[in-house]
């Protein structure tokens, strides 16, 4: 996105102190005023319901953090905390030209039919969105028995538009319906590109009678031209599916959808841990890939200690492509890792680690139209990790896993790992997601060993 306001951009003042006193009286200015806009909004806690339809290509700043007299700020989203007080969507905007970036805010309990009931977003055209520094915490989207998604947020991206979220915490968002998409973030993208960076997501859940996918949070890319998403840096953590029908991807679901070209998906550096299933539904993952079409790449994830679910499951059809590159999956309750495919497809699993999972550490499977996968350098025994019984599962000094895979598998093997450090120490990639190092290991050893 570009560099923000320009210096002549109109301040707009919001709060107790400011010469607005809500957001919607500031947006009903900036959406119309032919110019570049900076709206402020004073640290504290603000009772807020705002939407805005922005059509003119001028540059917009929504920024939270100020003092009483605007004249410097923080960069904390816990500082100023905007409010649905549990009735009212927090802040809608529909962006059809120009650049948005939201800041430093808090989007708390924010109540919405369907989805977006912290912040509804739709970006169109050649348009672009920015969410960053904010933390979304207890919004509930209700779509009764139809179709919703995003507790929390919701973007939909179409044209050419772009987007992008960073440096933020979901915790404990909800959506609720019939088919339910993301409990704590949906991202649909026709076109586009979509980037996701330093995300976590705590206690978010999916209800759904009929479909619940993505506890946490829920990508759907693909259906037009030729969209992508990018993710690094991702811990989801305890969040939940809760369905007597279907549920996928009790953490997060991604599915790529036919289009024109592609789509292309990657993620990046994750750790997936304690996510679960509840219900009678079967077959969840914490992480689940379904691609019809495109490109998925999956490299330094871990999926550790699932309950009531396996760690990774992908499933492709058509003439998908998923790579998977540097796994690790732990001590779910049922198979560690699962691929299932149709025909044409082309799917691999290299450098990964699988061990002590309820089922099976992998399932290699076939539905019958077809087996087109690729794995090696799979260890499917403990490699010599720091402390099991504690879930620490990074690789101890003088794993077997150390510098034992291979540097140029199919899909590359990125550059972080999934505790968001360096991929490679030395001159070898280890096997799994964690790469072992002196310093890592002495770090890790007293963190688990301190808690």
């Amino acid at each position: 996105m570009g560099a923000g306001a320009s210096v002549s951009a109109e301040v707009l003042t919001v709060g107790p102190n400011g010469t607005y006193p809500s957001l919607q009286a500031a947006l009903n200015v900036a959406q119309n005023n032919g110019e570049d806009d900076e709206i402020r909004i004073q640290a504290g806690l603000l009772q807020t319901s705002a939407t805005a339809t922005l059509n003119e290509n001028f540059f917009l700043e929504i920024i939270g953090g100020w003092n009483s007299s605007f004249s410097s700020g923080v960069d904390d989203p816990s500082a100023t905390e905007l409010t649905g007080s549990q009735s009212q969507r927090v802040l809608s905007l529909t962006i059809n030209a120009g650049q948005v970036l939201v800041r430093n805010l808090t989007l708390a309990d924010g109540s919405a039919n369907v989805g977006g009931a912290g912040a509804d977003i739709v970006v169109d055209g050649n348009a672009s969105f920015e969410l960053a520094q904010c933390r979304v915490l207890r919004n509930a989207a209700n779509a009764s028995t139809g179709t919703g998604g995003g507790g929390g947020v919701r973007i939909q991206q179409l044209g050419n538009s772009t987007a992008e979220v960073g440096q933020c915490l979901f915790a404990q968002n909800l959506v609720s319906g019939g088919t339910v998409s993301g409990g704590g973030l949906l991202v649909t993208a026709d076109d586009g590109s979509f980037t996701g960076n330093g995300l976590t997501f705590i206690n978010n859940s999916a209800f759904g009678s009929v479909v619940a996918r993505g506890g946490g949070l829920a990508v759907d890319v693909g259906g037009g031209g030729d969209p992508s998403a990018t993710l690094t840096r991702l811990s989801v953590r305890n969040n939940q599916v809760v369905s007597d029908a279907v549920s996928e991807g009790a953490g997060m679901r991604v599915i790529n959808n036919p289009s024109a070209s592609g789509p292309f998906v990657t993620i990046e550096g994750a750790e997936f841990r304690g996510n679960r299933r509840d219900g009678s539904a079967t077959g969840a993952s914490q992480l689940e890939v379904d691609a019809a079409d495109g490109n998925v790449t999956l490299r330094s994830i871990a999926v550790v200690d699932g309950n009531n679910v396996s760690g990774l499951g992908i499933d492709a059809v058509s003439t998908a492509q998923v790579y998977a590159i540097n796994t690790t999956a732990v001590n779910n309750d049922v198979d560690g890792i699962r691929h299932e495919d149709g025909s044409n497809n082309t799917q691999t699993q290299y450098n990964a680690v699988a061990f002590g999972n309820g089922v099976a550490q992998f399932v290699f499977g076939d539905d019958g139209n077809g087996n087109n996968l690729s794995a090696g350098n799979i260890v499917a025994i403990d490699p010599g990790v720091i402390d099991f019984a504690n879930g620490n599962y990074r690789l101890s000094t003088g794993s077997s896993a150390i510098d034992s895979c291979i540097n140029a598998p199919v899909g590359g093997i990125g550059l972080i790992d999934a505790d968001f450090e360096a991929r490679v120490v030395g001159t070898t990639v280890d096997c799994g997601a964690y790469e072992w190092s002196a310093d890592q290991d002495q770090l890790f050893s007293d963190r688990f060993q301190s808690d």
